[in-house]
Formats: C-alpha cells, sequence, structure tokens
C-alpha cells in the first residue's frame, strides 16, 4: 500500500509526520488568531445624517480565504477540527458514501372542487433522490493536500517566499511512494 494524502499521516515516518504536525499547528493557531472581524466606519460619501459603512478590521489569512472562494459551503469549524485532528495524528482515513437508489413518495395534489364543493386530492408518484454524502472526512483530505502542497512546492507568506522543505521533496520525489512505504513498514 503506498500513502497518499487519502490516508492519515500515521502512516508517513516520523520525520515527515513532524513536518506535517508542525505546519498543521502553524496552520491552525493562523486560522484560529485571525478571523475577519468588521467595524462601523462613518461613510466617505454619506446618504443621510449618520451613515456608516462596515470596514475591515482583521482579516482572515490569505490561504483560508483562496480555500474558502475555492470550495463551496467551506466551513471554518470544520477547517479547525481537520487541522486539530492532523496536529494531534488523530486525522482519519478519506472514503466516500453512494447516494442511496431513488425512493418513491406519495404526493397528494389537491384538485378542483367536485360536484359537492369538496376538494378532490389526488395521489401523484414523485421520486425523490436522497442526497448525496460526499464524504467523511473530506476536509482531512483537503488540508493533508493543501500542506503537502506547501512542503514540496513552497508558498508565499507576508510578501516573502517560503521554499519547500528538501527532506519532505526528496521523500515523496526520489524513490517510489511504495518503496518508500514498505521500507518504513519493515522497521
Amino acid at each position: 500500500m503506498s500513502w497518499n494524502a487519502y490516508h492519515p499521516i500515521i502512516f508517513l515516518p516520523e520525520k515527515i509526520r513532524n513536518y506535517i504536525q508542525s505546519e498543521a499547528n502553524y496552520l491552525y493557531a493562523d486560522l484560529k488568531n485571525n478571523q475577519n472581524t468588521t467595524t462601523l466606519i462613518p461613510a466617505d460619501k454619506p446618504k443621510f445624517l449618520g451613515h456608516k459603512i462596515h470596514a475591515l478590521e482583521h482579516a482572515n489569512p490569505k490561504w483560508y480565504s483562496e480555500l474558502y472562494h475555492g470550495h463551496a459551503h467551506f466551513r471554518r469549524d470544520r477547517s479547525l477540527n481537520a487541522l486539530d485532528r492532523i496536529r494531534n495524528l488523530e486525522d482519519k482515513i478519506f472514503y466516500e458514501f453512494k447516494h442511496k437508489k431513488s425512493e418513491q413518495e406519495y404526493v397528494y395534489v389537491v384538485s378542483k372542487k367536485n360536484k359537492r364543493g369538496k376538494y378532490r386530492q389526488k395521489p401523484k408518484v414523485k421520486q425523490i433522490l436522497k442526497p448525496l454524502i460526499k464524504s467523511r472526512y473530506g476536509y482531512d483530505l483537503l488540508y493533508r493536500e493543501f500542506i503537502l502542497e506547501r512542503l514540496t512546492k513552497g508558498y508565499k507568506q507576508d510578501n516573502y517566499l517560503v521554499p519547500p522543505n528538501d527532506e519532505v521533496v526528496d521523500y515523496f520525489s526520489s524513490k517510489t511512494i511504495e518503496e518508500k512505504f514498505d521500507s518504513t513498514a519493515a522497521e
């Protein structure tokens, strides 16, 4: 079995795991301490007496904003939970659920009045699809991929370029992952 971001980091060698944990610690603290907050300030062009507008006082981290805008229904609390699981080696394997087959449900549609002045109800069959539950631990997968990308490609932070981590890059590029996994499992 070869390691990929679908699997928990516990299956990685300790050295690589520590790099991922320390990056998760940083991201967790950064996200926990930096949240969008707004304040009311007088408007530049007031339309009425006492006109005020919202101004951003503190912003989310840039990396979080990019993730937020790249995914529908992205949630901060789930992000914090996933990062907390990764930094405490409690992250889980990613797996998907498929939706169940559609079910039939009878819906009563009210028709016109009959001769006696009462409404008749006709049963009508309606197909209902069960919602697709996308995944369990999808945020864990997303953040493992994100951290791995930051460690292997580097990133820009506060106008500084943070270079890739050479040990992580060497681990994931020099040998095939299967060979490395087999060698670490033998130890």
